[in-house]
């Protein structure tokens, strides 16, 4: 199984929307489902950077890693572009500028050496970043006011949740990370992540389609999670689950488009 590129998950989800171009203003077509959809997203990017960051550190499919790396700093800037021009009423301003203001200190821890010394210093960025972007999630959803908002905040999240497993079970090969804190963190990911999983199966809203990319999501879950019990794995090992967290995102992702149709009627 070989590591996929953010692009490529993107792509294979079939919700890539436009070419990335940062420069470019997107709000002619972002509409209230689009919005919350990448939003969501920017939660997962905040976990897959440091994931990315640690995997070049420790060696563990660096060369794929350092790509990883930099495409999700370059759809984070393209994302947190377009939310910023969709923004108009004064509570999404507020949380998507808090966004703006915590991603700027991860893109520069992320952009430059990576180092082990500089891995807590990452760590600690990313999830103030992970706590804006959750807000930003919040009101986006209450903006929107659909009941399939909350399926695709719900879905989207589980995006997020497949790279912070994937990152906290790096981060158990580290010295200097509060072990028992990590391996909490780790539990309480993997918890909401199942009982999640058993919510988007028994929504009304969840038709055939959608039923048959969470079984397939559950599939690689059940491979996913006895790995998660290994503490101090080899590097392949540690790239094993690397990649099947990825092709949850996959899933998931394609879940979470979905769920962004049924959204915008």
């Amino acid at each position: 199984m070989k590591v996929r590129s953010l692009f490529a998950v993107l792509a294979l989800a079939g919700f890539a929307g436009v070419p990335l171009d940062s420069t470019a203003t997107h709000a002619s077509y972002l509409d209230e489902a689009a919005a919350l959809n990448k939003a969501g997203r920017q939660r997962m990017l905040s976990q897959r950077i440091v994931k990315s960051y640690l995997q070049v550190a420790e060696g563990v499919a660096a060369p794929a890693a350092r790509g990883q790396l930099a495409e999700a700093i370059w759809v984070f800037d393209d994302q947190l572009a377009d939310l910023k021009a969709f923004a108009t009423d004064p509570e999404t301003r507020k949380t998507v500028d808090a966004v703006a203001e915590r991603w700027a200190t991860v893109r520069e821890l992320a952009t430059g050496p990576v180092s082990r010394r500089e891995a807590a210093a990452m760590v600690a960025a990313a999830e103030r970043l992970l706590e804006a972007a959750e807000r930003n999630t919040a009101a986006l959803e209450r903006h929107n006011g659909r009941p399939a908002a909350k399926l695709v905040n719900l879905a989207g999240r589980q995006r997020m949740l497949s790279q912070r497993i994937a990152k906290n079970y790096l981060l158990l090969n580290w010295r200097g990370f509060d072990s028992a804190a990590i391996r909490a963190e780790l539990g309480a990911a993997r918890d909401e992540f199942e009982r999640a999983l058993g919510e988007l199966r028994a929504a009304p809203e969840s038709g055939a389609e959608i039923r048959a990319e969470l079984d397939a999501a559950e599939a690689q879950w059940q491979k996913l999670k006895p790995m998660l019990a290994r503490e101090h794995d080899t590097a392949a090992g540690r790239t094993a689950v690397v990649e099947l967290a990825d092709a949850i995102l996959v899933r998931m992702e394609r879940v979470t488009g979905l769920y962004e149709r049924l959204a915008k009627r």
